[in-house]
């Protein structure tokens, strides 16, 4: 089993329990539903769960089921949501399923910083082992990724995380402000902002199991 998952610091994660009211200035750029603005939400939501399908599934990815079309919508809104905060939410992947490995993968590689991890079983309480170089191992990290991935496959990654790293700017202070201190309720807002079915991808995602 392979895991991604954000840092430790995202915690009092409880889901949409209470309505979270969008201010003005969150609606004050309405480019935020506009699906022809390129940095709009709903544009980089859309084109990054068509991204890590693809990553996934390659000349397949239109033989998917709704059910991982789904799940790829709510990788996106979490990849998106973690470019504003720490996000409390762990994808898992089993082994036996090669897809859906890459496509744990390709989450990883968008994400601003996480943790990935590998289990033998889903349970808790596993005792940790931290994988980490040293200085030394660390000056081969730019060969090692050059090797281990096809060109395409980090030049898209990278065009992608930067493409929601611009967005999340933009869209930042106004998600901020809405949210204040409950950073559980990102999610929430980014969906209400870019409309269209992501308010429904943004309940799924806040609802999944707690582990």
């Amino acid at each position: 089993m392979t895991t991604t998952n954000k840092t430790p610091e995202a915690n009092n994660f409880k889901g949409l329990d209470e309505h979270t009211q969008i201010t003005r200035a969150a609606l004050a750029d309405g480019r935020a539903r506009d699906d022809s603005d390129p940095n709009g939400i709903g544009y980089v939501l859309t084109m990054t769960a068509g991204h890590l399908i693809e990553r996934a599934y390659g000349p397949y990815l239109l033989t998917i089921s709704p059910k991982l079309d789904e799940t790829a919508r709510m990788a996106a809104l979490y990849v998106y949501a973690s470019h504003i905060h720490a996000m409390p939410v762990r994808f898992d992947a089993w082994l036996g399923d090669p897809a859906a490995c890459c496509l744990i993968g390709g989450i990883a590689q968008l994400l601003p910083n996480g943790i990935i991890g590998v289990d033998a079983s889903p349970a808790t309480g596993h005792r940790r082992i931290r994988i980490t170089g040293t200085d030394t191992d660390r000056r081969m990290y730019g060969i090692l990724d050059a090797i281990n991935l096809p060109d395409r496959s980090r030049y898209d990654a990278a065009y992608v995380r930067e493409r929601i790293a611009d967005s999340a700017r933009r869209y930042r202070p106004a998600i901020l402000q809405t949210v204040g201190e409950r950073y559980a309720r990102i999610p929430e807002t980014i969906g209400a902002l870019a409309g269209d079915t992501w308010p429904t991808v943004a309940e799924m995602l806040t609802g999944g199991e707690a582990i």
